[in-house]
């Protein structure tokens, strides 16, 4: 997705180490952020509540992927108001 490409684009910019697009053994990821002490994982959705996207994090258990990591995890549900142009609302868990 476009949007996908213009976050990487954003965050390289900043100097952000990000991945896109991780596959886990149920889906993929849209994006990870790892810093030293937290790990953020968002999931974007086009028109769609934020509260969707959240749901997709934790019905997919994508966090389990870095639970043995000894990090903090903060899941980020998202979405991508295409009227406004700019993210509608999001959710941090």
């Amino acid at each position: 997705m476009i949007f996908l490409l213009i976050i990487y684009a954003i965050l390289s910019l900043a100097g952000i180490n990000a991945e896109f697009e991780v596959l886990t053994n149920i889906g993929r990821i849209d994006c990870v952020i790892e810093f030293d002490k937290q790990i953020f994982i968002f999931e974007f959705k086009l028109d769609t509540p934020a509260t969707a996207a959240l749901k997709q994090i934790i019905n997919k258990k994508y966090a389990d992927k870095y639970k043995l990591r000894n990090k903090k995890i903060f899941i980020i549900g998202a979405n991508i108001d295409t009227s406004q142009r700019n993210i509608g609302e999001y959710i941090i868990e």
